[in-house]
């Protein structure tokens, strides 16, 4: 059984090994969204992000309503540093599976780095508020507003 190989591959430390597994899994029931969560798991232990949310967005597809799917993709986010995209699936996760204190740690983690500032949006708004600085004070007028939000689509909820 390739399913319980890659399982017992994974548990060995072998992620790769475990992904070739999951792979042969999928072909032959592509519709098990565990199979693809699994794998999502194997490939961000191998450091491939993208393949990883691939894969966990084909899971989610399959079983919308499964918390540890959207973990998933929201930890192949965080690896690919897309903190503002990874909150979603956070507050998803947290959302479905209210009792798992880690899907509420880990959207608390995602906030704090938000708040840190280390995504993409966050760097860019840096650049500008740098490059605004510069500016002499009499030609400068000042505006507030703010490209963090948390209200995407299909999740009009606020976490």
């Amino acid at each position: 059984d390739p399913k319980a190989l890659g399982d017992a591959a994974f548990k060995a430390g072998d992620a790769g090994s475990a992904a070739a597994y999951y792979t042969r899994a999928i072909r032959t029931d592509a519709s098990n969204e565990k199979l693809w969560s699994n794998r999502s798991a194997a490939f961000a232990t191998l450091g491939n992000a993208q393949r990883a949310f691939s894969d966990a967005q084909e899971a989610v597809r399959l079983t919308p309503k499964w918390a540890k799917a959207y973990r998933r993709c929201a930890d192949a986010l965080t690896q690919m540093a897309n903190v503002e995209n990874a909150y979603w699936f956070y507050a998803k996760a947290a959302t479905l599976d209210a009792g798992d204190a880690g899907h509420r740690a880990a959207r608390l983690e995602c906030l704090k780095k938000l708040v840190r500032e280390d995504g993409p949006q966050a760097k860019r708004r840096r650049g500008l508020f740098s490059r605004d600085a510069k500016l002499k004070r009499s030609s400068v007028r000042v505006w507030a507003c703010s490209d963090v939000h948390y209200d995407h689509h299909g999740a009009p909820e606020w976490v």
